[in-house]
């Protein structure tokens, strides 16, 4: 064979099917259970403490709206429940949930077509099991690849699953750190200036109205003087 046709020749790859992905036990309740997490704890962690509102809001706004009080009370009425579930879903991941995950990422998104299917799940089971992630972080960071990316990448997934576990000790801090009582205790405090600007507003509308009804008989005064 000559070496033009040498070049010409495609490289063999192997065309082995991947197995069937088989979903380790309680995984899929786990990827339900962060996405319920999502939802709750992004919104209470921007909200459960003045600091946290003062950093995500324009304008560095820390007041609470009805919307923020109603998020934290549900979340902080069963904070201890809550607690649990988290320490739950933030243990590590074990090598079984991150082969389930890769499987599934391999066998349900599109790669390069020179890509060994088995060569490319095993590369990211490695790379991704050297990230030691919890599981939250495992189940977040692979969603957010197949909803943000056409094709399976390694460089993507490994900085989502990075992304979800800078998300994950936000809430492990908001969680931790939240107190029932000083919650109310600032929400009360809020309440009393808002009462007591409401009430300064008022003071000031009347002693502005007087202003205008004194100089308008100022006016009226001056007026009839001068034609007396």
């Amino acid at each position: 064979m000559t070496m033009r046709n040498q070049m010409k020749t495609p490289q063999r790859r192997s065309t082995a099917p991947l197995p069937v992905p088989v979903t380790p036990s309680g995984l899929p309740e786990i990827r339900e259970e962060a996405a319920k997490f999502d939802v709750d704890l992004n919104a209470f962690a921007r909200v459960a403490n003045p600091l946290a509102r003062i950093l995500n809001r324009p304008h560095y706004d820390d007041r609470l709206d009805d919307g923020d009080v109603a998020l934290v009370r549900r979340i902080g009425g069963e904070i201890d429940i809550f607690r649990a579930r988290w320490r739950t879903i933030n243990q590590p991941a074990t090598d079984e949930h991150i082969a389930g995950e890769m499987l599934r990422l391999t066998t349900t998104m599109a790669t390069a077509g020179n890509l060994n299917p088995n060569l490319l799940n095993e590369t990211l089971c490695g790379d991704v099991e050297e990230l030691k992630p919890t599981l939250f972080a495992l189940v977040r960071g692979c969603r957010a690849v197949r909803a943000k990316h056409k094709f399976l990448n390694i460089c993507d997934l490994v900085q989502e699953i990075k992304k979800a576990e800078r998300t994950a000790r936000r809430y492990s801090y908001a969680l931790e750190e939240f107190n029932q009582s000083e919650f109310e205790a600032e929400l009360r405090a809020q309440i009393a200036a808002d009462a007591a600007k409401a009430s300064q507003w008022v003071v000031e509308r009347k002693l502005r109205k007087r202003a205008k009804r004194n100089a308008r008989t100022n006016v009226r005064s001056r007026d009839g003087g001068g034609d007396g």
